[in-house]
């Protein structure tokens, strides 16, 4: 076999910095946070200084590397969400704060009554739909979404794409928000989306009794 110079020395450079030559390397696009110290108390691992977090520790995922195609990030494997990443679970990662919102930046787990602000998320993909745990912002390729498994609206509050909520029983929802009903798709209070031409006839006695001056 034919030596290249300084080969020999560049594999085992490779080696001492942990670094394999697989093709799983090459797509990594974010240090492996699993194999670093855990993370003391308060702390939030960065690339020049990993650690391992654990179960109630807080991340930043705008301090890592783009996340490469087809990769979602992860606790352990943190990188920075990008306009094609899509959904991403992060019910991974540390509950959420009483007062505070997941982003795409500071994901966290949602509790029952954490409310979400979808623009903060890459678009969905196709045949995706925004979940609690899974959030994405919805475009206009979306359709319908199922906005009954988000937390209930408050009283003042209507749901909207991007600040979704499940409607109570006199809460009126505005479809005029929403993305274009897909084919076949009839526009529901808790699946809401904004009538076409193609749409025809629509059920409006599933939606909330109007007001008295109101007309539906």
């Amino acid at each position: 076999m034919r030596r290249i110079p300084g080969m020999a020395a560049l594999i085992v450079a490779l080696a001492v910095a942990g670094i394999g030559l697989t093709a799983s390397s090459a797509l990594a696009a974010g240090p492996d946070l699993s194999k670093a110290p855990p993370c003391a108390r308060g702390q939030q691992p960065t690339p020049s200084k990993p650690c391992k977090p654990g179960p109630g520790t807080q991340e930043d995922l705008s301090k890592f590397p783009a996340c490469a195609a087809g990769q979602d990030p992860t606790p352990t494997q943190p990188c920075r969400a990008t306009l094609v990443t899509g959904q991403f679970d992060i019910a991974k990662f540390a509950p959420c704060a009483p007062d505070q919102q997941p982003t795409a930046d500071k994901p966290c787990k949602p509790g029952a009554a954490t409310q979400e602000d979808l623009s903060k998320f890459p678009p969905c993909a196709k045949g995706e739909d925004p979940q609690p745990t899974k959030p994405c912002r919805p475009t206009q390729n979306n359709g319908q979404m199922d906005i009954s498994r988000f937390p209930p609206c408050a009283a003042d509050q209507k749901p909207t794409p991007d600040k979704p909520c499940r409607p109570g029983a006199g809460q009126q929802v505005d479809l005029s928000g929403f993305p274009n009903c897909g084919p076949g798709e009839d526009p529901q209070p808790t699946k809401p989306c904004r009538p076409t031409q193609s749409n025809g006839q629509i059920d409006v006695s599933k939606f909330s009794p109007c007001a008295p001056d109101q007309k539906p």
